[in-house]
């Protein structure tokens, strides 16, 4: 989560909402700004930063960005395992 907002804040610099939702058998977090399409960098491994999208990318089970009228939403999924209530 935090790198999606990070992204949001230093790339788009825009306001930036955060949802989240959970259900039975997933997590659900959507960033959305007002910035461009997001790109997955590959730094060198000397390179201090730079990997926000690549975590995300292989950590969620799924993830991906829609955009809607020059805004855009980026968003990722998590299982939920063994989840007894909120």
């Amino acid at each position: 989560m935090s790198e999606l907002v990070t992204n949001a804040v230093c790339h788009a610099r825009t306001g930036v909402e955060l949802t989240v939702t959970v259900d039975d058998h997933r997590l659900c977090v959507e960033v959305h700004d007002e910035g461009g399409e997001p790109e997955v960098a590959h730094p060198a491994p000397t390179t201090t930063g730079g990997r926000g999208l690549m975590i995300v990318e292989r950590l969620a089970e799924q993830w991906g960005w829609a955009e809607t009228g020059g805004d855009k939403t980026v968003w990722f999924e998590l299982p939920v395992h063994g989840r007894t209530g909120v």
